[in-house]
């Protein structure tokens, strides 16, 4: 195994102790809403950053807010994003952290697989199948579920 993955695993785990710890004190609600003011406070800066000094043009942005299509789309994805990150920290609150992570990281794998095959097109083989079952086995076997 490589030392670096072990070096990340160790430091993606850190966000969501960090969490764990001020949801202790706070309610998820509190927190909610302390990350969602934050959060433009470090984007918005690298944005301009980008734009004024590297130049950046953001042409991404101008097509993107010209199309009517898709603005609806995006405006939905925001707010479910807002909603997804509310509940993900009621949960935290709720949950022992050890059936909260292996939860919520494993249904991020399941519906990535589902909207890969269905949303994008993509192919899987019979092995990927087979782990894709056994990765929904464990998540049962996690939260109680009896065969």
């Amino acid at each position: 195994m490589n030392l670096y993955f072990l070096l990340f695993a160790l430091i993606s785990c850190a966000p969501v102790l960090i969490k764990k710890q001020i949801l202790k004190q706070y309610s998820a609600m509190d927190v909610w809403l302390l990350f969602s003011l934050i959060a433009p406070f470090i984007i918005i800066p690298v944005v301009i950053y980008k734009a004024a000094v590297k130049k950046d043009k953001f042409t991404f942005f101008k097509k993107f807010i010209k199309d009517k299509k898709t603005m609806p789309i995006f405006i939905g994805f925001v707010a479910l994003s807002l909603a997804i990150g509310y509940f993900k920290l009621y949960y935290l609150k709720k949950m022992d952290l050890s059936r909260y992570l292996p939860l919520f990281k494993s249904l991020r794998l399941v519906f990535t697989f589902l909207f890969a095959i269905y949303l994008m097109g993509e192919k899987r083989t019979t092995k990927e199948y087979i782990g894709f079952v056994f990765l929904i086995t464990g998540i049962l076997i996690m939260n109680g579920f009896k065969f």
